[in-house]
């Protein structure tokens, strides 16, 4: 009896220590704003990323020729070359927490400038 009262104990500990943990143990991964919009003589836009963990981004397809990134201490600094063309394009940057990571968080920045007649 005694030997089932004391792991009747240590699974009520674990189960309280458990539950003790707060939100900021898990992990957390903020991007602003989610989409930038050029014109077609292009430019440079500041995203911010807040995340308590690694963090890395790739293109959503192939790497667009057009645009460019660097990170910051503050995110990612996106940078886009004149659009010479008459039409829009568009890119999709995945900003994502680090793959050694069970959790599956992730955003997507849309990046979009406009055509020269537009």
């Amino acid at each position: 009896m005694k030997s089932l009262l004391r792991v009747v104990v240590a699974i009520s500990a674990a189960i309280f220590i458990s539950s003790a943990c707060s939100d900021e143990d898990a992990y957390y991964l903020t991007v602003s704003p989610l989409s930038v919009h050029f014109t077609a003589k292009g430019g440079a836009e500041e995203i911010t990323v807040s995340s308590n963990g690694y963090w890395t981004y790739q293109w959503n397809d192939k790497i667009p020729d057009w645009v460019g990134v660097d990170i910051t201490s503050t995110g990612l600094r996106i940078t886009v070359d004149e659009n010479t063309d008459k039409s829009s394009r568009t890119a999709f940057l995945l900003i994502f927490k680090s793959v050694e990571s069970l959790q599956d968080t992730f955003k997507t920045v849309m990046v979009e400038q406009w055509g020269e007649n537009e």
